[in-house]
């Protein structure tokens, strides 16, 4: 039933009580006469009570809803058996009591000017009370009408109960706590507010979500104190528009656990109401950090790939067209030592194509499975083992770090040592990885005690094409690596050796035992 006043399940009597009780259409005669004598209906006369006529007084017992009928003084004469049920006492008991004593005292100017008013002015919502003194109250709707039957001006009240007394509150009850019996059985976070955003409810899985316990819920606890601070202000607007009903959309924020971790979060909330109007929010939020992280490593691999793909087709003509002239040259020459030049230039142009096709092959299944946790000792030592030689020397130390990384992990630590290998010089003898633990996660440090990078190089060493060589493993390096977040750069001072440092947030990085 629509109810646009917000009360609970509101039943409207009928538009005019005197239509049925005479069974006349509105209008007709008997309506809306004034009481006889102009006497004030709270003022007791000398007689207290008067007797309802007939045939209104058999009439009265058995009609629907609830019906009270009062003298020209305001004083009960006749009420029906629903009536007589609500108020606890037969009506020959409560005949002759003042009206505006069967409704609550807050009421009582209501029902007052209802009763002095032309006729049919209501309804209005009274709270109506036994009149033994039982404290029960029950919500009605009442209207009045005058009528005018032998010669006496009586007040009709019409009611009906507003769905909602002691059976619905129960049943609310119930409800409620069937409500939160349930969410105790799910995976995800439920949790109830107030309209000021102060916590009422948190099922266990909230509690354990956030890192803390039930003691800290025993203080009030707003929910934007897990909102990150610089996403405070757009939470409270959400939340203040979900309460006016303004949204209802789902909402990503950047939580903090108690111990100032922090992680992605989608919640889903909407109003709680209360004789139609907003109390608070009932919500869900769900943890979608690791959701977030492969959705976005994959968008991430889809989109380089597409675009890699176009550039090394490109640079795979132009070495073809460049190896296809020097074959040309060599069936021209004639002179051995320029026929020997012109072979070793196809044969480094060879060599070039080779390693494109390689990188493409490699780029390809960049991303595709998404990441993965790995130890990094594992990965590092196996990866690295085909280049190891015995003039360098090689160490590795990353023992209890795990990371959150793309497949191709082992081609960062392949790709660096073959950098050094190439680079670095006669003088290099010693290659190392080490890591150690950082505020915001890990730093994985490669260092080698060749020639270094100049100052003017190290970032340029990581882009498309730049380099001695193909240009393409240090860029490769990065884009395996920033597929979860994972940022690397080189530090090493020029003259002294190569250090490159790879920098893993919290959530991409694990630690069983301390770093070394």
């Amino acid at each position: 039933m629509h109810n646009p006043s917000g009360n609970r399940g509101r039943i409207d009597p009928p538009a005019r009580v005197s239509d049925v009780l005479s069974h006349q259409p509105p209008g007709g005669s008997g309506a809306g006469t004034a009481v006889a004598g102009g006497s004030d209906p709270v003022n007791p006369g000398e007689d207290l009570r008067c007797t309802v006529p007939e045939p209104l007084a058999s009439l009265v017992p058995d009609l629907p809803g609830l019906v009270f009928i009062c003298d020209g003084n305001g004083r009960l004469t006749g009420l029906n058996r629903r009536g007589e049920m609500l108020l606890g006492s037969p009506s020959s008991d409560l005949a002759g009591t003042r009206v505006l004593e069967l409704v609550a005292e807050e009421d009582r100017p209501s029902l007052l000017r209802l009763l002095r008013e032309p006729p049919d002015k209501g309804p209005f919502e009274a709270m109506v009370h036994p009149v033994g003194g039982s404290g029960g109250r029950i919500p009605c709707f009442l209207s009045a009408s005058r009528l005018a039957i032998g010669g006496m001006s009586l007040t009709v009240l019409l009611g009906s109960p507003v769905p909602g007394g002691h059976e619905i509150d129960e049943a609310l009850r119930e409800s409620e706590q069937r409500f939160r019996e349930f969410s105790e059985l799910l995976p995800q976070a439920v949790y109830e507010t107030d309209e000021q955003g102060v916590l009422t409810f948190a099922n266990r899985p909230s509690i354990e979500c956030f890192g803390y316990t039930p003691e800290d819920f025993l203080q009030p606890f707003p929910i934007f104190r897990v909102i990150s601070p610089e996403e405070r202000e757009k939470a409270i607007q959400n939340f203040q528009g979900t309460l006016r009903g303004e949204r209802n959309v789902p909402a990503e924020y950047t939580a903090i656990k108690k111990d100032g971790t922090r992680f992605t979060m989608m919640t889903y909330a909407s109003r709680i109401l209360r004789n139609g109007k907003p109390v608070g929010l009932r919500g869900l939020a769900l943890d979608i950090t690791e959701r977030k992280r492969m959705e976005e490593a994959l968008q991430a691999a889809n989109r380089k790939i597409m675009l890699l793909n176009s550039i090394t087709r490109h640079d795979i003509l132009n070495t073809v067209t460049a190896l296809m002239g020097y074959t040309a040259l060599v069936k021209e020459s004639s002179e051995p030592a320029e026929i020997a030049s012109l072979l070793g230039k196809i044969e480094k142009t060879t060599y070039r194509i080779r390693q494109q096709i390689e990188f493409t092959r490699d780029y390809q299944e960049l991303g595709v499975q998404g990441p993965q946790w790995q130890s990094a000792q594992e990965v590092a030592t196996a990866s690295t083992a085909p280049l190891r030689s015995p003039d360098v020397a090689v160490e590795i130390h990353l023992e209890g770090l795990s990371l959150s990384a793309d497949m191709l992990l082992g081609k960062v630590f392949y790709n660096l040592m073959d950098n050094s290998l190439r680079h670095a010089g006669s003088g290099l003898s010693l290659i190392t990885l080490t890591w150690r633990e950082h505020p915001a996660g890990a730093v994985v440090i490669y260092s080698d005690n060749g020639t270094g990078v100049a100052e003017d190089q190290k970032e340029r060493i990581f882009a498309y094409g730049v380099g001695k060589g193909t240009g393409l493993g240090l860029f490769l390096t990065r884009e395996i690596l920033s597929l979860t977040g994972i940022a690397i750069r080189e530090t090493g001072e020029y003259g002294k050796g190569a250090r490159f440092e790879i920098s893993i947030p919290s959530a991409c990085s694990r630690s069983s035992v301390p770093a070394r």
